[in-house]
């Protein structure tokens, strides 16, 4: 039901702003993907930074749509959170498809997730690649709601990144997404907030 035409993105978006954008606005209907597609153009125009969680759900949309969109939307992104499967869509599938999609699309940074059960623990590695480095943080999470790590990850990492410090928002990226999944709900400030109050091991 979203009318674009109800946001101006030209006066919400500037040069030290940062769009995010999440895979599951485009299958929502028309009026959702314009905005997106509306958004992303008045970011390219200000300069902002684009940063995109693909987050594809197969009960939204077919993945050759997903595909299609995702091929024609990854040149204008510059922070990318993605799994395997996700870059599967893009023909990405080589021996290191995170370091290659940062070179394909000309992205400034990539992020994967990957999670392990281990009875009741979960264990998190975050790996962050960039043209020139490489990032990996790991943890061990007590789950109590599974639901919301990405999110809480990749926000707090955006978050974090303006000071140029790629590790250290990983490492506050990982801990959020560890905190998050040992509460119950989908609610995580950070104002400022110490990775030390995670509710697991970050190592």
């Amino acid at each position: 039901m979203l009318d674009p035409a109800a946001i101006d993105w030209r006066s919400l978006l500037a040069s030290d702003d940062c769009l995010l954008l999440t895979g599951i606005t485009p299958p929502l209907g028309a009026g959702p993907r314009r905005a997106m597609e509306e958004a992303l153009a008045a970011a390219r125009v200000a300069g902002s930074v684009v940063a995109l969680d693909v987050n594809y759900r197969s009960a939204l949309w077919p993945r050759g749509d997903a595909s299609r969109w995702l091929t024609s939307t990854l040149s204008e992104v510059d922070i990318l959170l993605a799994g395997p499967d996700d870059l599967a869509m893009v023909a990405i599938e080589g021996q290191d498809p995170l370091a290659e999609a940062v070179e394909r699309f000309g992205l400034r940074m990539a992020l994967t997730l990957s999670k392990r059960r281990v009875d009741e623990a979960l264990d998190l590695e975050l790996r962050v690649v960039t043209p020139d480095s490489e990032h990996r943080v790991a943890g061990r999470a007590t789950v109590i709601d599974p639901i919301g790590a990405g999110d809480a990850l990749f926000g707090t990492f955006i978050a974090h990144l303006p000071n140029g410090d790629i590790r250290g928002a990983a490492e506050r990226g990982l801990a959020a997404a560890v905190t998050c999944v040992g509460l119950f709900g989908d609610a995580l400030v950070d104002d400022p907030w110490d990775a030390s109050e995670a509710r697991g091991v970050i190592r």
